[in-house]
């Protein structure tokens, strides 16, 4: 994140301890494949030198959550000592383009998405794994993720690179309180799967519209909702812009 947008809009708490865990994590797994497959691990700094590397480049908060995420990751490493399954890649870019027409509607989109962890599990399955840094794991921490943009994508990734192979997504939950961890597969939706090309297409027309509405000097909309502006992990950054204004004082 630029430092210009840092300061203008200061990254939340979650979003900090995620990132610390994340680099964490895969650093741990690159490192843990490359052993498994005769190759030098040094290649890939140490969890805790990762973690404290990302730590300082946010400043006083991320010095604050270094300890207990470190703390997180010894807890993690204990539960999960030696993995059973063969690493395919750590922090993989995933391409795949939607090529219509899709009911009724011509469709050439390109979607990435960056994979924390794919391996390949003792049946022969390859799966998609997405770490999720929580306070707290509940009943309903899988479900929230259900429909989620994120994992619908990483779904359609994963059936275009990987076939029949592909087993499914993983949500490896870390959480705070306990700590606890959990791993669950993600419920199907095929619903909502079978309509995401055509989600993704929607979308980015209405993010090229809003690019042309700016060159013409015209303001986006808001999209005032108590889902949107105040999320599960604190207030959206542009909370007190919409609030007040970009020229305004307030807040």
């Amino acid at each position: 994140m630029a430092a210009a947008n840092l300061a203008r809009f200061p990254p939340t708490l979650p979003l900090v301890r995620g990132s610390i865990a994340h680099v964490g994590l895969a650093h741990l797994y690159a490192r843990w494949a490359a052993t498994t497959e005769g190759q030098d691990p040094e290649v890939y700094y140490r969890p805790h030198e990762a973690m404290r590397i990302v730590a300082e480049k946010y400043g006083s908060q991320g010095t604050e959550l270094l300890g207990p995420v470190t703390e997180l990751m010894k807890a993690y490493c204990a539960r999960y000592p030696k993995e059973t399954f063969k690493v395919v890649g750590v922090e993989k870019l995933l391409e795949t383009e939607f090529n219509g027409p899709f009911r009724g509607f011509p469709i050439q989109r390109p979607y990435t998405a960056r994979a924390d962890l794919i391996y390949e599990g003792r049946d022969g399955k390859v799966w998609i794994c997405d770490h999720k840094c929580v306070a707290k794991v509940d009943n309903g921490s899988t479900l929230r993720y259900t429909l989620s943009g994120q994992f619908l994508g990483l779904q359609w990734l994963g059936f275009h690179h990987y076939g029949e192979r592909f087993g499914g997504v993983v949500v490896n939950f870390l959480g705070m309180q306990g700590p606890t961890f959990h791993r669950k597969t993600l419920d199907p939706a095929p619903y909502a799967l079978e309509k995401f090309p055509a989600t993704v297409r929607m979308a980015e027309e209405g993010i090229a519209r809003l690019f042309e509405d700016a060159e013409w000097g015209i303001e986006a909309p808001g999209s005032f909702s108590e889902f949107t502006c105040m999320t599960p992990y604190g207030q959206c950054p542009a909370f007190h812009l919409c609030r007040f204004g970009a020229t305004s004082s307030g807040g």
